[in-house]
C-alpha cells in the first residue's frame, strides 16, 4: 500500500466514523461523556469493514455483571 492508498483509507474512515457519530447522537441525544465499545480485532475489522457497530441493550445482556457495571 503506497502513501496516497494509505491516506485515501483515512479519509474514507473519517467520513464515516463522522456519519456514525451523527447517527449515535441522533439517537442517544447531547451526550458529554465518552461511549467505550470493546470488541476483539475481528470485533474491529468487521466494524470498519461494514461500517456498521451492533449495539445490545443492557437488559438483553446475558452476563448479569455487564448489566451491573453498565448501570454504575
Amino acid at each position: 500500500m503506497d502513501d496516497s492508498d494509505y491516506e485515501d483509507r483515512i479519509r474514507k474512515m473519517q467520513r464515516w466514523s463522522q456519519g456514525l457519530t451523527s447517527k449515535i447522537l441522533k439517537i442517544v441525544g447531547s451526550y458529554n461523556e465518552t461511549i467505550y465499545h470493546y470488541t476483539d480485532t475481528a470485533g474491529l475489522v468487521g466494524i470498519i469493514s461494514t461500517g456498521k457497530v451492533w449495539a445490545t441493550h443492557v437488559s438483553r445482556l446475558n452476563i448479569r455483571l455487564n448489566m451491573i457495571l453498565a448501570y454504575r
